[in-house]
């Protein structure tokens, strides 16, 4: 029995055939060998995670630090993985750090070749826009030529970069509210010892 791959069969097919031959004198060996085409399709189920740092309140003018790490859960490797980030209004991106790229504009990052089982990581760092407000929520998501089963965990969302306008007026406003809340707590206070 032989096994080669046929060029007729699309990428990852096998042929598959088997021949018999005897000593004796065969009349008809037309019919002496059989074969059987398959195919083998290649799969790897790729997983993106996203971490913010920091992930609490961020100044205006402050930088803000995506971790991005792709998981290969297998079975197969897959072959040109590409991770592209969208970022939202109120960071300005600043570079990368373990990608092939240095975009200037939406991160896309470049992987190459991720084995089946292994993981890697790249930074994407940001800084906060001078009229941002409001929480970041940004997606980053990854992709490959590889057929992916299950392309539920190709996506991550992270919204727990949130920043302060202005951290000098957050200390105005509370000063304010203390002042508003003193003569109303003096009163209670005078009328409860009374």
């Amino acid at each position: 029995m032989t096994v080669a791959v046929d060029p007729a069969l699309p990428a990852g097919g096998i042929h598959n055939a088997v021949t018999v031959n005897s000593d004796t004198f065969d009349p008809d060996n037309g019919n002496n060998s059989s074969g059987e085409d398959t195919q083998v399709i290649t799969e790897a189920d790729l997983q993106v995670e996203k971490r913010a740092h920091p992930s609490g309140w961020i100044p205006v003018g402050g930088t803000v630090s995506y971790e991005i790490i792709v998981t290969n859960l297998g079975p197969s490797d897959a072959v040109n993985v590409i991770a592209t980030e969208s970022l939202p209004a109120g960071l300005t991106l600043v570079d990368t750090s373990g990608c092939t790229e240095d975009p200037n504009g939406v991160p896309t990052c470049s992987l190459g070749t991720l084995g089946a089982g292994q993981s890697t990581s790249y930074w994407v760092n940001t800084t906060v826009n001078e009229n941002a407000t409001g929480a970041f929520v940004n997606t980053v998501s990854v992709a490959s030529d590889t057929t992916d089963p299950d392309s539920s965990n190709n996506d991550s969302t992270n919204s727990a970069a949130a920043l302060l306008r202005d951290i000098p007026s957050l200390g105005r406003l509370a000063l304010g509210l203390l002042l508003l809340l003193l003569p109303v707590v003096t009163w209670y206070r005078r009328r409860q010892f009374s």
